[in-house]
């Protein structure tokens, strides 16, 4: 429905209006008790066909919603694009069954919002790969773009109306010639870090830097709960060198610098985090983290890279038994879907040199077979 937090709270007060038009005949008037708004990542999965969705979201609710109310919902876009919504049948009124699942028709001349199906002769109603007219986009457009080297394009296969679920490299993939890690979809270094954190010519501090602050075990310097251990130092609070006269500006960021071995070192801390939950650290689990904490996915050693608080193997962290280089014939990585994605002239799934052939089956860039 949008990232804008304030449109889509006033997109579902409109839906309520809408619906109180249809009940207004009946004298009964809808009331929202509640909104919740998924911001940062959806609390439950959304993939699947209704039905499936709204016995997830069931789940959810007896587990999360106390607060008083007759009837939840969830509005969300759905990658199924012959339905609107589901509910259970004749249920709604137990307290038991009292959900329903609202699916997105982006396009509003796509659907019949009376009965929540496709109008008759349409192919779509919402998603990358649906035109505005109702049709679907070709097999082999484009409909989600690389964001990084880790990350691979998407495309709409001519079959669904939305693009294929995310593909990027497996983590663990090496990056950045060699000096760095994908994960989750991005090459994480910690001197990008420190440009996206405090900006300017920063970069990722030396281990000195490090081992000086990391040792600290307060808000400025720990790996969660206490100081970091040796092996640990590179995965706890991120170090920067910091090589300007002017001070850090950010907002919200309070800031430490270390003069150490003629690199001035700069930590950092998030006023507006957390309450610290004991007198030495900021978080006690490595989920609370924010974005002053070193990534994981950062290298923190040779073959080695940073997994909540942890400096880990990364042979011990990836499966090659369901995907490697010897069975992409070297002409291909491993995807995070443990498929090969090959380079431009081989084709996958095993990587074997095809003229004009590229990618993986999981990309998009040809229909699904059967």
């Amino acid at each position: 429905m949008g990232s804008d937090i304030k449109a889509v709270t006033q997109k579902v007060i409109q839906i309520i209006g809408f619906v109180n038009t249809m009940f207004s005949q009946l004298k009964l008037t809808v009331v929202i008790s509640s909104i919740e708004i998924w911001s940062n990542k959806n609390k439950i999965s959304t993939i699947g066909d209704p039905n499936n969705i709204l016995s997830r979201f069931l789940e959810w609710k007896h587990k999360h919603i106390f607060r008083p109310h007759q009837v939840t919902y969830l509005f969300a876009f759905q990658k199924y694009p012959s339905f609107i919504g589901a509910t259970f049948p004749g249920k709604i009124c137990n307290k038991n069954f009292a959900v329903g699942v609202a699916l997105t028709c982006t396009h509003k001349a796509c659907c019949d919002p009376r009965s929540c199906v496709i109008k008759t002769g349409k192919q779509c109603g919402s998603g990358e790969c649906c035109t505005p007219d109702c049709k679907l986009r070709p097999g082999g457009i484009p409909c989600r773009k690389s964001l990084d080297e880790c990350d691979f394009t998407e495309y709409c296969n001519g079959v669904s109306s939305h693009c294929v679920p995310d593909t990027y490299a497996r983590n663990g993939q090496s990056c950045e010639s060699g000096d760095a890690f994908c994960y989750e979809g991005q090459c994480r270094t910690a001197s990008k870090q420190c440009k996206q954190l405090i900006g300017g010519a920063s970069r990722g501090g030396s281990f000195a830097c490090y081992d000086e602050i990391n040792s600290r075990a307060d808000r400025y310097g720990n790996c969660g709960r206490d100081f970091c251990s040796f092996s640990n130092l590179l995965c706890g609070k991120l170090v920067c060198a910091w090589p300007h006269k002017a001070l850090v500006s950010r907002a919200n960021l309070s800031v430490i610098y270390s003069h150490v071995r003629e690199e001035m070192c700069v930590s950092t801390y998030r006023s507006k985090e957390k309450a610290i939950k004991n007198t030495w650290t900021t978080y006690e689990t490595p989920e609370d983290r924010d974005d002053t904490f070193v990534q994981d996915g950062t290298v923190c050693g040779p073959a080695m890279y940073c997994i909540n608080f942890s400096c880990v193997e990364i042979q011990y962290q990836i499966n090659t038994q369901q995907c490697n280089s010897s069975y992409c014939n070297s002409h291909g990585v491993c995807n995070n879907l443990h498929h090969c994605h090959c380079e431009q002239g081989f084709a996958p799934p095993t990587c074997l040199e095809k003229k004009g052939e590229f990618g993986s089956i999981d990309d998009g860039h040809k229909a699904p077979s059967g």
